[in-house]
């Protein structure tokens, strides 16, 4: 997951690609600026490409550096209810395996917690080979 530190840079540097673009500079004259500024740590040159030619032919007012919100469920999970639920599966048969779990719990299966998550999962199969 990105810090928000790494977010700040992120949004700096689309800043400068709206900046310079909004100048007419060329995507690889941006991205050699920005090299130099920021190093290491700089976007690789398609991502300038890429940011520029949405950029093109739009008015700055009608821009956003920040990121569209996306729908869908995230990757990974913490949920407390879900790792307790594993918890007292395993603890009921420890010969359980990550495989079979699901089939212990509708819910479990249900919302595919054992391939959705995988922090889940590598709980379960560090709890199995105790």
């Amino acid at each position: 997951m990105a810090t928000s530190s790494t977010l700040d840079l992120r949004l700096k540097q689309r800043a400068v690609i709206e900046f310079l673009t909004l100048e007419k500079a060329t995507p690889i004259d941006i991205h050699r600026r920005m090299k130099i500024v920021y190093g290491e740590t700089c976007v690789e040159v398609s991502t300038v490409r890429r940011r520029s030619k949405e950029l093109a032919g739009t008015s700055p007012t009608e821009t956003d550096l920040h990121d569209k919100a996306r729908c869908g469920r995230p990757n990974t999970v913490n949920d407390i209810q879900h790792q307790e639920r594993v918890d007292e599966i395993v603890q009921a048969n420890r010969r359980i395996k990550c495989l079979h779990l699901r089939f212990w719990d509708q819910n479990l299966r249900r919302q595919g917690v054992l391939p959705r998550y995988p922090s889940l999962r590598s709980e379960v199969t560090q709890s199995c080979d105790r």
